[in-house]
């Protein structure tokens, strides 16, 4: 294998191990940190979301807990349940209408409040707001359905479950009961405000900072499951309908809230989808409520980041190659020069000289090089100056052995 394909070679893998390295620690590092800022909204959100919830609850409750001071209550509430048995009495008609004076208006003080009911020590209807509930409750004991509620609201202010009955326009209600105490603190019955759920739309429509999938889950706690009482951005009659039940796989940020949590991070919903989620219970209603947004969407910003980091890799990669190719040629060139030299000195050729680099190292190869070609050089020339000497000291050898032996011939004869 060529020399230069070998340093290609290996300049563009660890090149690019080191890139897919740093890329992959950097692109978690930012998925890490995406997360986290989008769950920190998320949490901020859901606070939000419960202090509208709250707000709205705590004002119902307040105009409950002026009602329990009402003159107009304490004086009549016992009348009314005296003469419940004949409500076309003076007395009835009349305590009837000192009511109706003052806290008819009750319900237009606050939007949600839809009825009015005072309840008697016995758990009789004895007035209503509403002319609806009159008719089909007044003079008849509570339903079946309200009786532990009646029960709950004798010792304090309590907010019932969510309730479908017949006999009000809404589909749903909700109460929140409170006892009523005479003059002398004894107890007279208990004041009862129906409001209706729109407030939980009016908190769930808003999808602001949630983006395409985001939404908000609001559920009512039971012993067995979460009733999802909103409609859901992805199941829209879900409402009153859907049911989250425990223990199970879906749902597990409403089942986190409904069993008293508090927290955020990534979990899957009700659709079995990733999601990031934060997750709220709100005690006074005993209610979950979720904020979430899917994992895909909220981790988009982060995949085109992904993307670019990988474009940008392989163009740094290519760029990179292309410096090698030059790089590993300015090493290459050299050595081939140097190999083609060897070949003319093989061939008896020492008229050579090899270029400058601007590589040291190959530079510093190079000057020995040269040097070590200046030296064998040198060395074949002192060859063939010793070679031309021994040939010329053989060709005199046979003119000095003729001079010599005339020589002795005169000698000889002289004698």
């Amino acid at each position: 294998m060529r020399l230069r394909t070998v340093l290609s070679f290996y300049f563009v893998v660890i090149f690019l191990v080191t890139m897919i390295i740093l890329t992959a620690f950097g692109y978690r590092s930012i998925r890490e940190d995406s997360d986290e800022e989008t769950l920190a909204k998320l949490d901020t959100i859901a606070d939000l979301k419960v202090a509208q919830i709250e707000l709205l609850t705590d004002q119902i409750k307040a105009h409950l807990m002026i009602a329990q001071d009402y003159y107009n209550i304490k004086k009549n509430l016992p009348i009314l349940s005296k003469e419940i048995k004949d409500r076309n009495s003076p007395e009835y008609s009349a305590s009837k209408k000192m009511l109706d004076e003052q806290v008819r208006a009750i319900p237009m003080m606050v939007s949600q409040v839809k009825n009015m009911l005072l309840i008697d020590a016995d758990g009789v209807v004895v007035y209503c707001t509403n002319e609806e509930c009159e008719q089909k409750f007044v003079g008849k004991p509570l339903p079946e359905m309200y009786k532990d509620a009646f029960e709950e609201g004798k010792k304090g202010v309590y907010y019932t479950k969510i309730l479908r009955e017949e006999g009000y326009d809404e589909p749903a209600v909700m109460l929140v009961l409170g006892p009523s105490y005479g003059f002398n603190g004894e107890f007279i019955g208990v004041i009862g405000f129906v409001f209706n759920l729109d407030f939980i739309n009016t908190v769930s429509v808003d999808v602001t900072g949630l983006g395409s999938t985001g939404e908000t889950v609001i559920a009512e706690n039971t012993p067995n499951y979460a009733l999802i009482v909103n409609s859901l951005r992805h199941a829209p009659d879900s409402a009153l309908n859907m049911k989250i039940y425990f223990n199970e796989s879906l749902g597990v940020p409403i089942q986190n809230a409904a069993m008293g949590l508090r927290g955020s991070g990534e979990s899957i919903d009700y659709r079995a989808h990733p999601v990031l989620a934060a997750w709220r219970h709100i005690p006074s209603l005993d209610w979950a409520l979720v904020v979430k947004i899917d994992v895909e969407e909220a981790g988009y910003r982060v995949f085109s980041l992904g993307q670019r980091l990988i474009m940008i890799m392989a163009v740094a990669g290519i760029l990179m190659f292309l410096l090698v190719i030059a790089m590993s040629g300015a090493v290459t060139r050299p050595l081939r020069k140097m190999e083609e030299a060897v070949d003319q000195i093989v061939q008896g050729k020492f008229d050579i000289e090899l270029n400058k680099s601007r590589i040291d190292e190959v530079q510093s190869l190079i000057h020995s090089f040269n040097r070590i070609l200046a030296s064998l050089k040198l060395a074949v020339l002192r060859s063939k100056m010793n070679n031309e000497e021994e040939s010329g000291l053989e060709k005199t050898k046979p003119a000095a052995k003729a001079t010599t032996t005339k020589r002795n011939i005169k000698k000889m004869k002289t004698s």
